[in-house]
């Protein structure tokens, strides 16, 4: 069994790659400029309420991932340049999509496969209204910042169990 400091220790070495991809996924899919106000904080369990939340698990032979973002009505309205609320088939279509991108982007990035190797995708969730506590899986969370506007991401991963 794998100590949790050990993903901790992990998850700080590379934690700029969580937000260098987090920022270069809101410029390639959507087009948009966007920036840190903040550094991603090391953290225990993600926790975050939304609109609209993404989750998607990844999985390899030693570990276990989520990838979680959360956005607004409002913001996901100004990131697509629209005035008008995005129905929630689009609207799943759209952040489901992106997620993909994300993990797509993340599984390029060789920091990142050197600590966790390359992790298999699953399907996208999209979940609305809806609120999200997930204990006790260390992760990296943080806000990227577009037009006076804002996206959470958060990525948490553990040694995958086997039970043979």
């Amino acid at each position: 069994m794998v100590l949790l400091s050990e993903i901790q220790k992990k998850i700080t070495e590379i934690r700029n790659v969580f937000s260098k991809t987090a920022i270069s996924s809101v410029e390639i899919f959507f087009q948009k400029e966007s920036k840190l106000h903040k550094e991603f904080e090391i953290v225990e369990q993600l926790s975050c309420e939304f609109d609209y939340l993404l989750i998607v698990s990844s999985v390899n032979s030693d570990y276990q991932s989520i990838l979680v973002v959360g956005i607004n009505n409002k913001d996901l309205s100004n990131l697509l340049n629209r005035e008008e609320k995005i129905d929630l088939e689009e609207a799943s279509d759209i952040i489901g999509e992106f997620g993909n991108n994300y993990c797509g982007l993340l599984a390029d990035d060789p920091d990142f496969t050197k600590h966790f190797g390359i992790l298999t995708q699953g399907m996208p969730i999209v979940c609305t209204n809806g609120k999200t506590l997930l204990n006790f899986i260390w992760g990296v969370e943080g806000k990227i910042y577009f037009n006076n506007n804002w996206m959470y991401f958060g990525y948490a991963i553990n040694k995958r169990n086997t039970y043979e």
